[in-house]
């Protein structure tokens, strides 16, 4: 298909046999530290951190998303849609894909982000874009002189954590009414809102859900 022409990874073949690893998370309490930093830095990666706690999108995927593709105002809940761009010079567009068939979604937006992004919304260009950093589409990284002062709150982190986050939290959390706790968000949910496959996230992920349940049955 179109995304193999355009994107290697999908044809790269994975070990039969891959060691099971626990995944990292960054903690309320680094995310709450983390906000100013990225914020006092500079707007656009204030941005970038926000959509990556609170979608779990990949970076790439945050660094080429257009204000064209957010629908703070759509009904019932505000939306933001992942997709390839064809280049366009006059408008500072240029030429991203996806990495799979699968990330090509609409992605919903939780109020905490709906709330941070309409203070900076725009009609056009990118949302994560700086006049004083130059911001690589291709491979999203971040500037050092950040990466220090995050790492100095957070280790252990990259970039991916902040999807590791989002994941864990969207399966672990389930939605709280009236001060009760409902039920999980289903694990195929969560796999259609991060563009991955379910077989993924339950290999990846579901070890973080409580075994309490086990004598429900």
């Amino acid at each position: 298909g179109w995304y193999h022409s355009e994107n290697p990874a999908p044809l790269i073949k994975m070990l039969r046999h891959r060691p099971i690893t626990i995944v990292r998370t960054i903690s309320d309490k680094e995310i709450e530290l983390l906000t100013p930093i990225f914020v006092k830095f500079n707007q656009a990666f204030g941005l970038f951190f926000q959509l990556g706690i609170h979608t779990g999108m990949r970076r790439t995927e945050i660094a080429n998303l257009l204000w064209a593709d957010v629908d703070l105002d759509h009904i019932p809940r505000a939306i933001a849609f992942v997709r390839p761009h064809a280049e366009d010079k006059e408008k500072g567009i240029v030429r991203s894909t996806v990495k799979t068939r699968r990330s090509e979604r609409i992605v919903p937006l939780k109020t905490e982000l709906i709330n941070y992004l309409r203070p900076h919304c725009k009609t056009s260009g990118y949302v994560v874009d700086s006049d004083k950093y130059k911001i690589c589409r291709e491979q999203f990284d971040l500037p050092k002189k950040l990466l220090k002062q995050v790492r100095e709150v957070c280790p252990q982190f990259h970039l991916h954590l902040m999807r590791h986050t989002f994941i864990t939290n969207a399966l672990m959390g389930g939605k709280k009414k009236d001060g009760k706790k409902q039920e999980p968000i289903p694990s195929v949910k969560v796999a259609m809102w991060v563009g991955d496959s379910v077989q993924m996230i339950l290999d990846t992920y579901t070890h973080y859900i409580p075994d309490d349940s086990i004598d429900s049955f």
